[in-house]
């Protein structure tokens, strides 16, 4: 199976009317140019020029309708039919989609294509609402039938001057004029989908309808997000259902600035011959210079103009352009053009507003009505033309393009067009607004599940990450072994799903880690496939497995599964390039190709050590499996920082192509969680607070490491005759053969008294951020490693197994913060701690130390290296 696609998927429906199409594939364009694909599901009734988008994927679904119903005078009913005969084609078209994809991220649909909603509801899909109208459209909803009941609360409740001038005359309109039973239906599906919808996506601005939009998220819970205007934003895109005359634009050139008014209707509006012959005089009387949209069809019982009166041509003359239709954004856009006579389709009203355009209304049905209320009363930007009499025509052009009275009105709709510009800059509230959209697409759409293993340094790294995707709008789920559960109710924000392991507790101790490894993956991988396909089936979609380097045998499932895989790893980067010279040096004692100084501090000795250290069959296997995962995933997350391993990372990379992430120190970035397995003794810090700054040698080995009775004896005296406070974790058990710290009683108490502090688990970030603490004798696993260049803290060296020996080298022979104790004898202990803690070899080492923290530091700003890293991830992810 190929592996699903890393692009967000979109899936916009659409219905096949001008005023619809328009907006819908504008919006289409700008997801388009963020990243997401595109497919476009319409009706097969006036079906859109796929030529014109080759981004995009058209598909058409059967709807029954003919030609003669797109000029219903019944509009409501046509919108009932259409939903009527596209629910099953449209469910069984996403379902389609579905099965070859495995994800749509959203589903945006056409208001008017209402059961679009139901369907993404069963589909277990998003889906989002765009309306085409303006926002106060929206009112009409809630007060419709408090209107219908002759309860008109509602109405008088919206008391903003603003609100007031737009209410009862234009909503009583509305109802009278469509008092079907189709459009009562209608109003209360509207209502419906508008509340069920994850969001509502509106073609305006914010400033343009506020007392609006504010009374409107009364009624509505969903998020309103004002994209507008589309037409500013998208590349100028072919989606018109008739031909533009561009001649029109050549006979506009020869006009005085500010002189023509353009007439049109929009793209349904119907009249008779004698209100034709009306406009007709009208414009010819005005003596304005006039371009006039005629569309085929639109006067009753004419082809075309047939019906204009004798003498007009002749009265108006080169005075005049008639065309069929007109590249109408150009046309508004024109110096030539000083007012728009305009049927107030919100298109037409938001295009004439962003030019600066003053209009005359002649509203026909609908929303035109609201919008001819917003323009001539509240933005004050037009007037209205009641009465279709040509004595009213010229008076009422001359008042908007010549009189007086329309200074006003001019001046007030330039200042409009500088507050759209204004919301149109790169930082408006557009570019919030869809910027709050793509957000909402992925934080509802995009799942991340993590597979982690349930060892203490895995679970920590494993869970910072999860809860940094989760604030950049991921949701998670987390995958873990039975064994060492982490508790769910630390972290509600995910969702916690265990898979059998068939591990024991004493395998948990076990010196074979390797065998233990391949025990893990060989147990869990049935469980952890049917694990997935239940996510899948439940969710649709996984958008990436995050997965614990150790559980390799994730990566050949989400590949049989068709997902996107990606390995974390929780050591070095210097880890990943052991895997990848293991085989050479079980033929050879020299490696190729590592001959920096960085290297060469590394090399040898220590990858030696390792390759002798584990020579099982095991360990051989593991090495196999885990360089195969990482050749097969599509990336590698790396909790470390890129200028700790430079060299390394450029030698990681002529290894393996798959992109590498550095997102360290995840602890930095990751909110304070609990999610230790050892429960933390936080008395250390109080007892931390009495010592001198600097002072304190804390002594941690981690959480699985094990020692005799004789190297806590000796660890014990050597920290006592050191005479530096010490603050020491002993796990219960970690000392074979005792409970704690029976071993330790015989006079060593008496003899350090206050100066030690002993616990069996100490909260390990705190205690290191502390000021008592000038040091840190570590067994050197990266978690702690990573913590304590952090807080600028040197340390002493004492790796017990795997990675922890070239950590430890890094830190001693590279970075240079730090001293290695290989003899683990009372005296030489003693002296080792004094070197790091007093001595004055030990300036330099501490010196070290606290530039790397400011490295560090640089590193986590704002914009630094990690914040770009987490943001390449999170674009890995969801491509966008």
């Amino acid at each position: 199976m190929e592996k699903q696609q890393k692009s967000s998927h979109v899936v916009l429906v659409m219905v096949t009317f001008q005023g619809h199409i328009t907006p819908m594939l504008q919006l289409a364009t700008i997801l388009h140019s963020k990243g997401f694909s595109i497919t476009v599901v319409h009706p097969e009734l006036n079906s859109p020029n796929p030529s014109n988008h080759p981004e995009f994927t058209f598909i058409s679904i059967p709807d029954k309708l003919t030609e003669s119903r797109l000029s219903d005078k019944d509009p409501a009913s046509l919108v009932w039919s259409l939903n009527k005969n596209c629910a099953a084609p449209l469910q069984q078209c996403l379902e389609k989609i579905l099965h070859s994809l495995h994800h749509i991220a959203a589903v945006i649909y056409d208001t008017l294509m209402y059961t679009a909603q139901t369907i993404t509801e069963d589909l277990g899909l998003l889906g989002i609402v765009l309306r085409t109208g303006s926002a106060t459209t929206m009112l009409f909803y809630p007060a419709f039938s408090q209107l219908d009941e002759e309860r008109i609360d509602f109405v008088y409740d919206i008391k903003s001057p603003e609100l007031q001038a737009l209410q009862l005359k234009r909503l009583r309109a509305l109802l009278s004029q469509n008092a079907t039973k189709a459009m009562s239906e209608l109003r209360v599906a509207f209502a419906n989908v508008l509340k069920r919808s994850s969001a509502i996506i509106v073609n305006s601005m914010e400033f343009l309808e506020l007392e609006a939009l504010s009374k409107v998220k009364q009624y509505f819970p969903a998020p309103i997000i004002t994209v507008g205007p589309l037409h500013k934003l998208a590349p100028a895109i072919c989606s018109s259902l008739l031909t533009e005359d561009d001649k029109c634009i050549s006979w506009l050139n020869k006009q005085a600035p500010k002189s023509v008014i353009y007439v049109s209707f929009g793209s349904i509006a119907n009249m008779d011959k004698q209100e034709l012959i009306e406009i007709a005089w009208g414009l010819s009387n005005s003596k304005q210079p006039f371009l006039w949209v005629v569309r085929p069809g639109m006067v009753s019982g004419s082809e075309w103009i047939e019906s204009l009166p004798n003498g007009f041509k002749e009265s108006v003359g080169e005075r005049g352009c008639i065309v069929k239709w007109a590249p109408q954004r150009e046309v508004l856009a024109h110096a030539a053009v000083g007012g728009f006579w305009t049927h107030c389709g919100w298109n037409s009203t938001i295009e004439s507003i962003c030019e600066g355009v003053p209009m005359l209304c002649r509203p026909f049905f609908g929303d035109q009505h609201l919008n001819t209320s917003h323009i001539c009363n509240v933005w004050k930007i037009g007037l209205e033309l009641q009465n279709l009499e040509r004595g009213n025509i010229e008076r009422t052009i001359k008042g908007l393009m010549v009189d007086i009275e329309g200074n006003g009105i001019r001046k007030r709709a330039i200042d409009l067009k500088e507050k759209a510009a204004f919301y149109l800059m790169e930082e408006g509230s557009t570019s919030c607004s869809f910027n709050m959209l793509i957000k909402h697409i992925l934080s509802k759409s995009s799942h991340v599940v993590l597979v982690m293993v349930t060892f203490e340094g895995h679970i920590t790294p494993a869970l910072q990450l999860a809860a940094i995707l989760h604030t950049k709008g991921f949701s998670i789920t987390i995958v873990h072994l039975e064994l060492n559960s982490p508790n769910p109710s630390n972290h509600p924000e995910f969702t916690f799903v265990s898979i059998p392991d068939k591990l024991t507790e004493s395998q948990l101790s076990d010196k074979d880690i390797p065998g233990l490894v391949r025990s893990v993956n060989k147990n869990c991988a049935a469980p952890l496939q049917r694990c997935l396909e239940k996510i899948l089936h439940s969710h649709h979609h996984i958008a990436a497995v995050i997965y614990d380097s150790l559980m390799f045998c994730a990566q050949p499932i989400v590949d049989d599964l068709g997902l996107l895989g990606v390995t974390l790893c929780t050591h070095s980067a210097l880890g990943l390039l052991f895997y990848h010279v293991f085989p050479q040096l079980n033929e050879k004692d020299y490696i190729s190709g590592l001959e920096s100084p960085e290297l060469q501090a590394l090399q040898l000795q220590r990858f030696h050590a390792l390759s002798s250290q584990n020579p099982t069959e095991a360990m051989v296997e593991v090495g196999a499996a885990f360089a195969n995962a990482l050749k097969s995933s599509s990336a590698i997350i790396v909790n470390s920082m890129e200028f700790l391993e430079l060299e390394v990372l450029s030698k990681i990379k002529q290894y393996l192509p798959t992109p590498i992430f550095i997102v360290g120190p995840l602890h930095k970035l990751a909110p304070t969680m609990c999610n230790s397995l050892c429960t933390e003794d936080n008395k250390c810090i109080s007892w931390l607070n009495k010592q001198a700054p600097k002072s304190v040698i804390y002594v941690s080995f981690g959480s699985i490491v094990n020692i005799d009775k004789q190297e806590l004896i000796e660890t014990g005296w050597g920290l006592s005759n050191s005479k530096q406070p010490f603050l020491w974790v002993v796990r219960p058990s970690m000392d074979r053969g005792s409970g704690w710290i029976e071993s330790l009683l015989n006079g060593l108490e008496e003899r350090v008294g206050e100066r030690g502090f002993i616990v069996k688990w100490a909260p390990q970030k705190e205690v290191l951020a502390h000021a008592a603490v000038g040091g840190f004798w570590s067994h050197c696993g990266w978690n702690s490693t990573i913590e304590s260049i952090c807080e600028g803290v040197p340390m002493i060296c004492r790796p017990f197994f795997g990675d922890q020996l070239l950590n430890a080298s890094y830190i001693c022979n590279v970075w240079k913060i730090g001293l290695e104790l290989q003899n683990l004898e009372r005296g030489n202990i003693e002296r080792t701690i004094k070197r790091l803690m007093v001595d004055m070899e030990g300036n330099y080492i501490r010196k070290r130390a606290m530039d790397l923290k400011e490295k560090a530091a640089f590193y986590l700003m704002e914009d630094g290296s990690t914040s770009c890293s987490l943001n390449g991830l999170a674009k890995h992810i969801s491509s966008v």
